[in-house]
């Protein structure tokens, strides 16, 4: 299930023939739940996996940042994601996000 809106580059949203482009934005709602903080969407005060939270975490903390980020895109509506942390530093960051079969 595809997601569309309003189409963002470098936090800009993009005009084309002075009109808003709308995109496929599954990756974009996906980083941008990582990244929210509780209470960042006021509609949903309880989701996001708080991302600045876990930058040069001991390894141990990947796992729950793994979870936070499997429970934010639960409640997105996202089912079914496989969330592997490889690496999550300030120079590095290193998610991968699977269908899980």
């Amino acid at each position: 299930m595809a997601r569309y809106d309003f189409l963002q580059l470098k936090n800009a949203i993009v005009i084309s023939d002075n009109d808003i482009v709308i995109a496929e934005s599954d990756q974009q709602h996906i980083q941008d739940l990582i990244n929210a903080h509780y209470g960042w969407i006021r509609e949903f005060p309880l989701t996001g996996a708080k991302a600045s939270d876990y930058i040069n975490a001991p390894a141990n903390n990947l796992a729950k940042f793994e979870g936070d980020i499997k429970t934010a895109l639960k409640s997105d509506g996202y089912l079914n994601k496989k969330v592997i942390v490889n690496e999550f530093t300030t120079q590095s960051q290193d998610i991968n996000i699977y269908d899980q079969d």
